[in-house]
């Protein structure tokens, strides 16, 4: 399968994120700053994208610091690419991340959505949930 395939390469080995190494790299890192060390801009500022981390992650628990932590972790697994600067790695690592991520909500779907529909006594949701799970199983 391409995933597995995939998932052994630099790149892939990336994604897999929950590592404890990677875990701890990340968390490593400053709380609010992403821009690669000597990146700064002439006037001393950071890159555009740590101010929008900073501001993202002063909401209070919500979506948005998520998001902030994912660029954070995003950015991390960029700059450990073997050629950072390689536009061809960078894409290859994301496309990685995106098949990562539908992957995972492909699973959520298929093992915990039919439970709750029978959890909440929706029995309707859950047979045509069923009947479609059985009709696109061979595929």
């Amino acid at each position: 399968m391409a995933a597995n395939a995939s998932a052994g390469s630099p790149v892939g080995e990336m994604i897999i994120a929950g590592s404890p190494k990677t875990l701890a790299d990340i968390n490593a890192q400053p709380a609010n700053l992403i821009t690669p060390d000597g990146m700064n801009l002439p006037n001393g500022q950071s890159l555009l994208v740590d101010r929008v981390v900073e501001e993202i992650s002063s909401y209070d628990g919500g979506p948005m610091s998520n998001l902030a932590s994912e660029l954070r972790e995003i950015q991390f697994q960029i700059d450990g690419l073997p050629d950072p600067q390689d536009a061809d790695q960078v894409v290859e690592l994301l496309t990685a991340r995106r098949e990562c991520m539908f992957l995972l909500l492909d699973v959520c779907l298929s093992s915990v959505l039919p439970d709750t529909f029978l959890s909440v006594g929706n029995e309707e949701a859950y047979r045509v949930r069923f009947e479609r799970f059985l009709k696109y199983q061979h595929l």
